[in-house]
């Protein structure tokens, strides 16, 4: 459905951390200028939180980790994440037994990314890892850079970085791809202010 009236009022937008620091800031630049009269706010939280939000209409669309396969829900594709290791070992010096014994660090409890990890290394015969959550992610890289266990995130959340202190090493497959997805309810009203939010996205089915 096409609205073309000019969209005001609220659009409230849930997002996992990835893609609120490396694609939502330029989505939302271009939309309030494109939109002044909305008042756009961002939720950020791990995607259980965000599915839980949209099911109890505190938001009106969030991106978050795909698939979420919920009857209440319609999803719309939009990108692939790239998941990497992040270690203190260069390429060369880096082997999976070495990191074993070193905690799996998190900013967030619930992450699929750590998850990915540990499916891997239980489909390879290694034992789990021990997960310590670290609050946030400048505090887990920095623990990373000074020798302090290792993480798993999308590719796009550090290729910005300075890796100076760190190394990427891709995950194996099938376990390295996360599909992100807009997510919103089925019987919400799709409003003027969030149809043009999806076509930013390039999301352009919006049934």
């Amino acid at each position: 459905v096409k609205l073309s009236s000019t969209p005001r009022g609220t659009l409230h937008i849930g997002s996992i951390e990835s893609t609120a620091s490396t694609r939502l800031p330029k989505i939302f630049a271009e939309y309030h200028k494109n939109f002044p009269q909305v008042e756009l706010s961002m939720f950020m939280a791990p995607t259980v939180d965000q599915v839980s939000a949209i099911l109890n209409y505190k938001v009106d669309g969030a991106l978050v980790d795909g698939p979420i396969l919920h009857p209440e829900i319609m999803e719309y594709p939009v990108l692939d994440e790239s998941l990497v290791l992040i270690t203190s070992y260069s390429s060369e010096q880096f082997q999976v037994e070495s990191i074993l014994h070193e905690p799996l660090l998190s900013s967030f409890a619930h992450c699929i990314y750590l998850g990915r990890w540990q499916q891997w290394l239980e489909s390879s015969g290694y034992p789990p890892m021990k997960v310590m959550e670290y609050g946030t992610l400048e505090g887990v890289l920095k623990c990373v850079e000074n020798g302090l266990g290792v993480t798993v995130l999308p590719k796009s959340m550090v290729e910005s970085r300075v890796q100076g202190g760190f190394t990427c090493h891709p995950l194996p497959e099938p376990h390295r791809i996360v599909p992100t997805v807009f997510i919103r309810r089925r019987d919400s009203y799709m409003t003027s202010a969030l149809s043009h939010f999806m076509e930013l996205m390039g999301i352009t089915d919006l049934g």
